[in-house]
């Protein structure tokens, strides 16, 4: 028999978004700059380049803060309104 208790709910919310943000940033800022390396493309592009990554990784760790703020606001009592699908 397993003693560890389940994973709160509000904290297994964190970690995917978490996981899920690092994800998404890895394959975002990996492919583009695998992308900018096979072209050879000018400093000007790789900048270009910069001002569309920057943005949408700002928007995903904004994601993150909201999440983990939303989270650990619901009392453990309401943690039901959590429920993630598997």
């Amino acid at each position: 028999m397993n003693d560890n208790p389940a994973p709160d709910k509000r904290e297994k919310l964190i970690g995917r978004v978490l996981s899920n943000t690092v994800v998404v940033e890895e394959h975002l800022t990996v492919g583009l700059s695998k992308m900018l390396e096979a072209n050879g493309l000018t400093p000007e592009f790789r900048e270009a380049v910069g001002e569309f990554v920057r943005p949408v990784i700002e928007v995903l760790h904004g994601l993150e803060r909201d999440v983990i703020d939303f989270a650990r606001s619901v009392s453990k009592d309401n943690v039901v309104e959590l429920t993630l699908v598997e």
